[in-house]
Order: structure tokens, then C-alpha cells, then sequence
């Protein structure tokens, strides 16, 4: 039998490829989410249009013979909120009457209350708690109330009202949050406005993500280790791709002593995916969370450093939902391409904890299949099903289970398919203490020899 040569593995990881350390799964991101907005007092629109979303998408899949009892996974309900947030854009928007009568109504509703606002903005323009009897949070909230009126009833200011402002106002206040906050207030009290409540709760979703998937010890990825310490032949990089915005791989690296290239780093300035000589290629296709996305600017106008300063950022640049997985934003369309060419490059892909739910993934690994006989795919997932099946409830993985049943290679008619129910650190383990190569014998070894017992 033909094994592969060590340089012909590449691995692909799921979110099942960090679970281990203690985040967690797509749908208890979700029950996250909820739980987090709920207490959300200073945004409970936000925490109200979520509710919103989850229970419909539950309701459909109740009308459709799905369970009910089951919360989608988070990345369904960031599409929905997407396209939600953008529905005027939508090229069907013009043949759509009216839209839920809920919905109209809870993007109808204020988005804060005033009086949350105005504590905000008194915070930001003095560094001072309004109610401390400070002189200035009490002028300046004085001045905000006329403010605001003046601009809800279409009514001149006093012709004094700028100069106390000026004199009110902290020397160096955050313009941003500023800016923000006086949109958001003015917003607040204009009747008849829509609320950009589905725009806020995306930002709420990518900043608290970053917060739940944060790790706050180190050593809960060592089960990875082995992924980076492959025995490798000199001068052959290992390509790893991961779906994942945690940064598990970079942490074992870097307590293993092992050097890894991400190719991002230069990204900004050149525009160019530039990968080192590191051992270890890493594509984050989805993005990371030391990334920071840039705030809007023109197309054309020099971009700033993708990667962060710090290993967390409060704007995480992440492909974020079912719907954006192609983005042409970042440096995302270049890594799936870099994907691509690792994979053709390969002979075999191990994919650790991933379930197949992204589409332009899946092509990537069925033309990869298609393309040479020699190739084979070993799949680790404790829950990957057990049998092929059919009807609607089919899935790219009993696609695989099916296609596995009837692919074979060489003369002997050898399998092409392995599928390993056991965790990724059995599996990181067992690569481990007999190395690749031997893996790989054991694996489709046995299969066939399983098969010719069989068949006696």
C-alpha cells in the first residue's frame, strides 16, 4: 500500500478542535449570547432582538419537524441578524409589502434610554459621574437637556450654549465615543426613526465573543502541543487551517518553542499573503481574535496594521456568520486560496473537530477528493454519524460516509475514507507516540484488512 509522505498531510480544525480547552460549541455560544444581553442594561434592545431572532428561527424549525427544544448555532443567527440589520439593501426588498409587525415594532422602539445616554456622554466629556455634584457633569447635563430639546422640537439653541459647552467639556475627550453617543441621543428622541438595533447587536455579538472565547490559562491547549511538533522532514513546513478565532495554535507554539507563520503580518502595507520559513503555516481563515478591523475609511486610503498589539482587541476582525464566508474585506479570499493550494499539494487531510457546515470549505475539500485517487481524508469528531442516510435531514457528512462506502485507490481497491470517532487529543496523542507516518499505515491498514475479513 502507498502511504503518503509526511509532507503530504494538512491539517484542517473545527470549532471540536478547541472544545477541549474549555470553550465552548456553537450552540452554547448562542445560550451565551442570550444570557450575556439579557443583563445588557445599557442596550436591552439589542438583548430583546436577539430573543427576537433565536425564538423565530426555533419557531420555523418547529414548523419545518425539527426539534424545538434546540438552539441554532450562533452562526445561523449572525446570518439572520445580518441580513436583517441590511434588509432595505436586499434585491427582494422591493417586492416585500410589509415585514414581520414585530419586527417594525421593536426597531420603532427607542434604542437606550435618554437618561442612560446622557450619563454616558456626561462620563465622556468630563471623566466625571454625573450626580457627584462635580460642577461640570452638572453643566454639562444641563446642557445636553437643552441640547437634545433644541434638536427634537427644530428649535434654535441660545446663543451662549457653545461657549459653556467648550468650557465644560474635559481638555481631551474620546472623539469617537463622542460622536457616538450624540448620534445615538439624538436618535433616541426623533420619532418615527428606525433604530439600527440589528447593526449594534452585530458589534455586541463580535465584542462579547472575543470575551467568551478569551482563555484564561494557557496550559488548557496543551493538548494541541503535538500538532505543532510533528517530525517532519527538514525544510518542509506543516500547513494548518483552522476555521477557529481562538488562538490555541499560537499559544502551544509559542510554549513549545516553535516558530509559526501566519502570513498576515505584512498584509496591510503590501496587501500580499508573506509567509516565513516558520515549520508551521497557520491560515486563519476566518479571521482571529488580534485582529482588529479597521473603522470605515476609503477604499483607496493606506490601511493600518491588521495584526493587534495586544492578543485581544475590542474589535476583532472575524468572517462572522453562514453568509460571509466568501468576504472580499481583508485578507480572507487569500487565505482560502492559500488553503487550496496547501491542500493540492497534499495527500492526505486529517480535519480535527469540524462538521462540515461551510459550503466553500466543503467544495474545496470535494474537488481536492475528486481530483486524485491517491488522496485520503481522515475526519476526527466524536459525533460524526454513524450511517449515511438520506432525505432531507442529509448533510456534506453522510455525503462523505456514502462516497466512502464506493472510493477506493490502487489495484487493491483500498479505502479512501477514515473516519476516527474519539476526541482530538486521543488523536494528537496517538500521533504523537507512533508519528505520522505509522498513523497513517494503521489507519487505512486496518481498514482494508478489516474489509478482507470480511469478505472471508
Amino acid at each position: 500500500m502507498r502511504i503518503p509522505n509526511h509532507h503530504g498531510i494538512t491539517f484542517l480544525l473545527g470549532a471540536g478542535a478547541s472544545a477541549e480547552a474549555g470553550l465552548p460549541m456553537s450552540r452554547g455560544i448562542t445560550q451565551l449570547m442570550i444570557d450575556r444581553l439579557s443583563d445588557e442594561r445599557w442596550d436591552r434592545q439589542a438583548g430583546y432582538a436577539l430573543n427576537f431572532v433565536v425564538s423565530a428561527i426555533i419557531a420555523d424549525d418547529g414548523r419545518s419537524g425539527h426539534r424545538p427544544d434546540e438552539l441554532p448555532d450562533i452562526e445561523r443567527v449572525a446570518s439572520a441578524i445580518e441580513l436583517l440589520a441590511g434588509r432595505s439593501d436586499l434585491e427582494i426588498s422591493p417586492f416585500v409589502a410589509s415585514w414581520e409587525p414585530a419586527l417594525t415594532a421593536l426597531e420603532a422602539a427607542p434604542p437606550r434610554e435618554p437618561m442612560t445616554l446622557e450619563r454616558n456622554l456626561v462620563r465622556t466629556l468630563t471623566g466625571q459621574r454625573p450626580g457627584s455634584h462635580a460642577p461640570a457633569a452638572t453643566e454639562i447635563s444641563g446642557l445636553l437637556r437643552q441640547w437634545s430639546d433644541a434638536q427634537t422640537r427644530r428649535r434654535s439653541l441660545p446663543s451662549s450654549w457653545s461657549a459653556n459647552f467648550r468650557k465644560a467639556v474635559a481638555p481631551q475627550p474620546d472623539g469617537r465615543e463622542l460622536v457616538k453617543l450624540l448620534k445615538q441621543l439624538i436618535a433616541s428622541q426623533l420619532p418615527g426613526q428606525r433604530s439600527p438595533v440589528f447593526f449594534r447587536l452585530l458589534e455586541l455579538l463580535i465584542t462579547h465573543l472575543g470575551d467568551i472565547l478569551d482563555i484564561d490559562d494557557d496550559s488548557k491547549f496543551d493538548y494541541l502541543t503535538p500538532l505543532v511538533q510533528l517530525d517532519l522532514p527538514p525544510g518542509v513546513p506543516l500547513t494548518i487551517a483552522t476555521l477557529n478565532y481562538d488562538l490555541g495554535v499560537e499559544l502551544v507554539a509559542r510554549r513549545a518553542g516553535v516558530e509559526v507563520s501566519r502570513g498576515i503580518e505584512g498584509w496591510a502595507s503590501s496587501g500580499l499573503l508573506n509567509f516565513t520559513d516558520a515549520p508551521v503555516r497557520l491560515l486563519k481563515l476566518h479571521g482571529s481574535l488580534d485582529w482588529e478591523r479597521e473603522r470605515r475609511r476609503s477604499a483607496l486610503a493606506p490601511r493600518q496594521s491588521l495584526v493587534s498589539d495586544d492578543s485581544r482587541t475590542d474589535r476583532p476582525f472575524l468572517v462572522f456568520g453562514q453568509r460571509e464566508k466568501l468576504r472580499a474585506e481583508g485578507p480572507f479570499l487569500q487565505l482560502l486560496e492559500a488553503f487550496r493550494t496547501a491542500l493540492y499539494s497534499a495527500e492526505t487531510l486529517i480535519v480535527l473537530g469540524y462538521a462540515f457546515r461551510d459550503g466553500h470549505i466543503n467544495e474545496c475539500v470535494a474537488g481536492w477528493l475528486a481530483g486524485d485517487a491517491r488522496r485520503r481524508l481522515i475526519v476526527v469528531d466524536p459525533y460524526f454519524p454513524e450511517f449515511s442516510g438520506w432525505g432531507a435531514d442529509a448533510d456534506f457528512r453522510r455525503d462523505l460516509l456514502r462516497w466512502g462506502e464506493v472510493a477506493t485507490a490502487g489495484e487493491q481497491g483500498m479505502r479512501r475514507l477514515d473516519i476516527r470517532r474519539e476526541s482530538a487529543s486521543q488523536f494528537l496523542a496517538d500521533i504523537r507516540d507512533v508519528g505520522p507516518r505509522a498513523l497513517l499505515e494503521t489507519a487505512f491498514a486496518a481498514r482494508e484488512s478489516e474489509e478482507g475479513e470480511q469478505r472471508e
